[in-house]
């Protein structure tokens, strides 16, 4: 990974040692302690259903763990600058600016990378704090402890879509100087990266070395979900459609969404998660999250969903 410098860091709090830490966070010096020697009891699993089929496992920390990340996600980790390429988890950047980047472009290369926050290590993370936020030894390996789960990345704590950007740092440095001397358009959203220009140039030369460059930086492919989007066909960017100059999402996307609310109006919230085995704990989050991101494409049916939404017995 290489090093971003000073001048892409900001001012960053002074941490002495871990009850310093402890002081600084408003946690227990004991329970930061038990939390250090005894993670995985501090966190909570449960699965999501994924767009394409199948389940996505959640490590949602607990209150306490959650407070610490908090904390060094904005103390520490906000304060580092990321690439420019980077719209995912990025403040005033969003997944429709990302889309509108690709607008009437002759060809688009969608590329996935495989499980984006379990691929990036602790030993990466350990780099961002000791190498780049220049603390010492000991404290790097407490703040790396806090913000990792069995050698890795988790899905779901705070800090892990702020650290997969600043990790994609050099991913993101090599894959926009390469589009860049081919007059060619890439950005990143998360695990989604996309390429759009010129149909003489996207093709499957520049994909392969495109691949080449990926695991190169310590990334992984998903090429089930590797698609080239010429404008004759469906364009799709981060599950936006953008054809004829114009973005909107999917129809079975929304199609779900008002079959979800109907179900739960019609037989209450707890039969439906039974019906459809939901574990998630965090379902209503999960729901709302959905809801409004089809209000921000789509601010007409996002409020109509809403006002179902809010009008929901959660107790039944």
């Amino acid at each position: 990974m290489e090093d971003l410098g000073n001048e892409f860091i900001k001012k960053l709090p002074v941490i002495l040692d871990i009850y310093h830490l402890s002081n600084l966070v408003g946690v227990k010096y004991n329970l930061l302690k038990d939390i250090l020697s005894n993670k995985d009891k501090y966190y909570h699993f449960f699965y999501i259903s994924k767009k394409m089929g199948g389940k996505r496992k959640i490590e949602a920390p607990n209150e306490v763990l959650a407070l610490l990340q908090k904390y060094i996600k904005n103390e520490i980790l906000d304060n580092i600058l990321v690439s420019e390429y980077a719209f995912g988890f990025v403040k005033e950047k969003n997944i429709l600016l990302n889309a509108k980047r690709h607008l009437n472009q002759e060809m688009i290369l969608n590329i996935d990378l495989e499980n984006f926050f379990p691929t990036i290590k602790e030993k990466r993370v350990f780099y961002i704090f000791y190498k780049l936020c220049k603390y010492d030894y000991h404290i790097s390996k407490v703040l790396t402890n806090l913000v990792t789960l069995q050698g890795r990345l988790p899905q779901g704590a705070c800090t892990s879509p702020v650290i997969s950007n600043i990790a994609a740092y050099k991913l993101d440095k090599r894959l926009s100087t390469y589009a860049k001397k081919l007059n060619l358009i890439y950005t990143r959203y998360a695990d989604d990266i996309t390429f759009s220009g010129s149909k003489k140039i996207i093709n499957n030369f520049f994909l392969k070395n495109i691949q080449n460059i990926i695991k190169d930086c310590g990334f992984v492919i998903n090429d089930k979900k590797t698609r080239f989007c010429s404008q004759y066909g469906r364009q799709e960017v981060t599950g936006l459609i953008i054809n004829d100059n114009y973005i909107h999402i999917n129809k079975k996307y929304i199609r779900e969404i008002r079959q979800e609310l109907y179900y739960i109006n019609k037989f209450g919230v707890s039969n439906h998660r039974n019906n459809k085995d939901f574990s998630n704990m965090y379902y209503r989050e999960h729901l709302l999250g959905k809801i409004l991101f089809v209000k921000s494409i789509h601010q007409d049916i996002g409020l109509n969903f809403l006002n179902q939404f809010q009008n929901i017995d959660w107790e039944k």
